[in-house]
Order: C-alpha cells, then structure tokens, then sequence
C-alpha cells in the first residue's frame, strides 16, 4: 500500500481492498531474492504481471485476515509501554503497572487461563524498573526489531 496512506491512516481503518490505495505492481517489494530473480531471468511480461497480482492478492488477503483477529485500537493504546525507556523508568510505570491489560488483548499468543503463567510475565514486569540497561538500549524504540530481547536477556 501507498506508503503516506498507511503512516497516516490508524491501522484499524486502513483498507486492503481499496484498490486506490495500493502500489503499482512493477513497485511492490517482495525481497532481494525476488528482485534478483526477476532481473536475471527473462520471464515474459505477461508471467511476471501474473506473479505481482498473485502476490498482491495473497498480500491483500493476509491483512484482511491479521486485522480479524486483532483489536489494533485496543493493542496499540497497550503497546506502548515495551518501550525500554518506559518499561525501565519507575515514574513512567505508573501509567503501567501491570502486562495483564496487553496480554487480555493477545488471546491467540497467551492462554488467559493460565493464571500462573500471566503471572510468571507479570512478575517479570514489574521487576524490569530494577534492571540497569545502557543508554542504547533505553533509546530503542518497539518498532525496532530486537527491541525486547535484549530487555529479556538482562533478567536473565
């Protein structure tokens, strides 16, 4: 999708199906390997339209599917809290004493019966404000990929 629609539109109200939105074919971007592939190989226009769409609506349908079965209002009001600078600073945990209202939110990655195991991740939580992690770290947005695991790795 159009890179300005989906910064600027809430996650919840964006729209897979409206065809105004999308990218040209010739410009989606589906890896190196594709890319290299498609470079390479002297496939006929016609083939390699035929694979875009195909990609396209696998794409489509895959989003469609992912907002289904989450609440990405309710997540995102939620998430905010795994940054490393709030999950570390004692006064910002206020705002987030506990993981349980994010866990209630991700029913399909956390048995919400399991009451001992919310609150092995609950006990986790709320002893984060004791770790020291460098200034790095801190500065780590969610968004980043490996954002958690170094705050995971230093509770060892």
């Amino acid at each position: 999708m159009q890179r300005d629609y989906v910064l600027h539109t809430a996650l919840s109200q964006t729209n897979s199906n409206d065809d105004s939105k999308l990218l040209p074919l010739n410009t989606m971007y589906l890896g190196i390997k594709v890319m290299q592939n498609v470079q390479q190989s002297k496939f006929p226009p016609a083939t390699l339209t035929d694979f875009y769409m195909c990609c396209q609506k696998f794409l489509r349908v895959a989003c469609r599917e992912i907002k289904k079965r989450f609440d990405f209002d309710a997540l995102l009001v939620h998430i905010a809290c795994l940054s490393p600078a709030t999950a570390t600073d004692a006064r910002a945990r206020a705002e987030y004493p506990s993981l349980f209202p994010l866990m209630r939110v991700l029913p399909c990655l956390i048995d919400s019966t399991d009451a001992d195991h919310l609150k092995a991740i609950d006990d986790q939580w709320r002893r984060l404000p004791l770790v020291t992690l460098n200034e790095d770290t801190k500065t780590m947005t969610v968004i980043n990929s490996g954002t958690i695991s170094p705050l995971w790795k230093t509770l060892g």
